[in-house]
């Protein structure tokens, strides 16, 4: 007898035995998704391993194998493995993310009448069991439901008990009912001539002869002689022909035509991009390149960091080393982060490598998406691009990974488990697979640069723009004596130097970028009479306004409610809208440059598919003048047209509670500037600050990456923080504050407690906490962290770390566990708010 052990996309770490059907056993292996019973429903399951022994005594059998062949290779398991226990997350739940989404297939309890009822009965019910009454009315109407349709129609959760009840009273009966999954393979309707008429074109003819009578049947037979041999799609067809689809089947009853399906493939980049130009590597470029192909011939792991300065030709450097790649027979992912960078990258790339490149992100569609994921698996693709999860494509032989902008915390997940970063993720794929990693930045992680200083990776430097085109000429413009200076008409959204920059680059036709990360009109809503701010019901932070929708909106957790008319608490109709938004800027810079086109690139203007490639084209067009945007248009873009960029105001990020939020200021102010003057016209940069002696804004401001290094690495040093330790945060959330208090605590004297059982050298193992977060509520969750500071010297993997919480865990579960709050575990937190 063999079994299978089955993990499953849920918060339970275990693996659960199955039998296996006889007729699933010369095809089932380790990597299957398969539909198995679970509780009273059928859901999907990954298959972890096969014995020939049970964890239980009478185990439940498979269902089905839901794919042609396993979707898991041996080596994504693994790195499946890896991640789940480096992150502290159930397997099943890691193997879930390296899929395309709602690929899944589940079992649904159907509830519906047993024996006819009426009116009547159901307003004698509704006297003393309304909630029966209102069950039995919906089933009523619409004959069968879902136990989550019925929770809706009947507005409550709790309807288990009426149910049964109704079903011991025999008037209510269930069943089961498979939901498929929301994306699957899409066909589309082909027509040919017959084989009868292929082989012997003289019957074509005698065909047209009897259609004399049908002249729609005849036009299409005609058209299909034309074009014999090929294969026209029925929908061209029936518009070329102005025919019904009645007139193709009747050529298809008499045997003249065939009628058949394909697979339509959804690829939103399949079309013809523009051959590259041919480029000349500099010195340092081959030299850089000479190295990594030296490793890539040696099919060893190796990890470079690839530390250039913006311009400076980096992507050419990942496009040399594909080549090499693709040489040796091996495949290659380059991940990107973010989807604002995917076209341009799409189109450098797909114009060297053409129809070999698969691109990967979330603004596709389901089914482009799935039909990418499907392709990658049977080899049509070699080279996968794409933002984070793109870091598990399915390739086989895999032999690079580059990531792109490596620094970038968009690489980071943390709104759902397990909360990975694909850059280290990527690093230890490539260990598995003897790959070649190229970490590429203008200002690299102090993590990452520490690691090459520290010789776990191999450092290698680009310190030249592309044809020797100088670094853009930084202004720094200290805000607080703009403002004595200018005491009338002081503008603290464009100061005179930005204004005086964009209008003589308007002059000269050139082009402007501008920086503001903030979207929105105003941050906050203040009553200038009592002090009242407009604040998100459901989260501890201010609603933005939006001008256009004429709403507030929280940016956590979505909610809106329509501008305020008049203060809630003293009435006072005279309102303030404070901070500065992208709509604002926006605003202020069509009355100021009437004569410029600007278009704004936030999360508001990029919600439609495509919207990113829209507007990054119309600016590359000239369409318009001035691009202003959030991080977005911070990073990766080229346009040899835009001489100045601005930041808005450099304070935003720099202020933030978070021991990264000088090096997050510095990599933004460094990215920024470098998209200004990128080829043969100098670039100017200004720069609005109101804490113009930051280390973060005087390094940027020289483009000095290694003085920042150096400033910033001795703070880390001095205060334990990574890359000297290891942080972990523990989350504890729940509706109840003073539960979510209580537990909390708790939970910290559990963990210390097992902490104690070690031997750690001082400052080794710091608990800190419990405290709230910045951020105490969020979607109505009270808040509350506890963060641990692990040193490396004793516990470099981070297992000791990762045991001494999964004990705490276990024992915080059987102690004193709450089912209202949660407790959520965090390696390596890249915001604490």
């Amino acid at each position: 007898m063999l079994f299978a052990h089955v993990a499953f996309p849920i918060p339970i770490d275990k693996l659960f035995s199955y039998r296996i059907p006889d007729y699933l056993q010369p095809r089932i292996s380790p990597g299957a998704r398969v539909l198995a019973p679970f509780g009273k429903k059928k859901i999907t399951g990954f298959v972890i391993k096969l014995s020939d022994t049970s964890d239980v005594s009478n185990p439940s059998s498979l269902t089905e194998m839901l794919d042609p062949f396993p979707v898991f290779s041996d080596e994504l398991l693994e790195l499946a493995r890896w991640m789940a226990d480096y992150y502290t997350t159930p397997i099943g739940q890691v193997l879930n993310i390296m899929l395309p989404p709602r690929l899944d297939k589940q079992s649904a309890v159907v509830v519906k009448l047993k024996k006819d009822i009426g009116e009547f009965e159901i307003g004698e019910l509704r006297k003393n069991k309304p909630l029966q009454a209102r069950i039995l009315k919906a089933l009523f109407v619409y004959r069968r439901l879902t136990i989550k349709q019925l929770q809706k129609k009947t507005e409550t959760k709790t309807v288990a008990k009426s149910l049964k009840e109704l079903e011991h009273l025999g008037i209510i009966e269930y069943s089961e009912k498979i939901d498929e999954a929301d994306v699957s393979v899409r066909y589309e309707k082909f027509v040919a001539l017959s084989e009868a008429l292929t082989d012997e074109p003289k019957r074509i003819k005698t065909a047209l002869v009897s259609l004399k009578g049908s002249p729609k049947q005849a036009k299409i037979l005609r058209f299909l002689s034309k074009h014999s041999g090929q294969e026209i799609k029925q929908s061209d067809l029936l518009k070329t022909s102005n025919s019904a689809i009645g007139s193709l089947q009747s050529l298809e009853e008499k045997n003249l035509i065939r009628i058949f399906e394909k697979e339509k493939i959804r690829n939103p980049y399949d079309r013809s991009f523009p051959a590259p130009v041919p480029i000349t590597l500099n010195a340092e470029q081959q030299n850089i390149t000479d190295k990594i192909a030296h490793a890539i011939a040696d099919a060893k792991y190796r990890t470079f960091l690839l530390h250039g300065i913006t311009g400076s030709g980096k992507t050419q450097i990942y496009i040399e080393a594909i080549k090499k790649i693709l040489e040796a027979g091996k495949t290659a992912i380059v991940l990107v982060p973010e989807i604002s960078l995917t076209p341009q990258a799409v189109e450098r790339f797909k114009s060297y490598f053409g129809d070999q490149v698969a691109v990967w992100h979330s603004r596709m569609s389901l089914g482009e998406r799935f039909d990418a994921w499907r392709k990658i698996h049977t080899d049509d693709f070699k080279i996968v691009i794409g933002a984070r999860s793109a870091v598990f494509a399915p390739l086989k032989n895999l032999g690079l990974i580059v990531v792109d902008e490596e620094h970038e915390n968009t690489y980071k997940q943390s709104d759902s488990a397990p909360k990975y970063h694909a850059r280290d993720v990527a690093v230890i794929r490539a260990t598995f697979n003897q790959a070649v990693v190229i970490l590429g930045s203008a200002t690299p992680s102090i993590e990452s640069f520490y690691n090459a200083q520290s010789g776990k990776y191999c450092l290698v430097q680009l310190t030249k723009r592309i044809q020797d085109v100088p670094l853009p000429e930084v202004e720094i413009v200290d805000l607080r004596q703009e403002k004595l200076i200018h005491t009338e008409g002081w503008e603290p959204v464009l100061s005179k130097p930005l204004r005086d920059r964009i209008r003589d680059a308007i002059q000269k036709n050139h082009q402007i970028i501008l920086y503001q990360n903030r979207r929105g009109y105003a941050t906050f809503i203040e009553c200038y009479q009592c002090g009242y701010v407009a604040e998100c019901p459901r989260c501890s932070i201010t609603l933005t306004y939006h001008a256009p929708r004429q709403i507030l909106l929280c940016h956590y957790c979505g909610h809106k409610q329509a501008v305020l008319k008049q203060c809630p608490e003293c009435f006072n109709p005279f309102l303030s809208n404070l901070g500065v938004g992208t709509q604002k800027v926006e605003e202020i810079l069509k009355q100021t440059f009437p004569e410029a086109k600007t278009i704004r690139m936030d999360l508001d203007t990029t919600t439609q598919k495509g919207s990113h490639e829209r507007i990054l084209e119309k600016f590359r067009s000239n369409e318009a003048q001035i691009l202003l945007g959030t991080q977005m248009v911070a990073k990766g873009l080229d346009f040899e047209n835009v001489t100045v960029v601005g930041v808005i105001s450099a304070d935003t990020s720099l202020l933030l509670p978070d021991f990264r939020a000088s090096e997050r200021t510095f990599q933004l102010l460094t990215q920024v500037a470098g998209r200004a003057g990128r080829k043969n016209k100098l670039g100017k940069v200004v720069i609005q600050t109101f804490n113009p002696n930051r280390p973060a804004i005087k390094h940027a401001r020289r483009h000095d990456y290694l003085s920042f290094y150096h400033e910033e690495i001795g703070f880390r040093k001095e205060l334990n923080y990574p890359p000297f330790t290891r942080l972990t945060s523990i989350l504890l959330r729940s509706l109840d504050e003073k539960k979510v208090v209580d537990h909390s605590g708790q939970f910290c004297d559990i963990l210390r407690n097992e902490a104690s059982k070690h031997a750690w050298p001082p400052h080794q193992f710091d608990i800190l906490g419990p405290t709230a977060a910045p951020i105490l509520k969020i979607r109505n969750y009270f808040r509350w962290y506890i963060l641990i500071k692990a040193g490396k010297e004793l516990d470099r993997s981070g297992a000791l770390t990762r045991e001494v919480i999964k004990k705490a865990l276990s024992l915080y579960h059987a102690t004193c566990r709450d089912s209202h709050v949660e407790v959520i575990v965090e390696m390596d937190p890249h915001s604490l708010l």
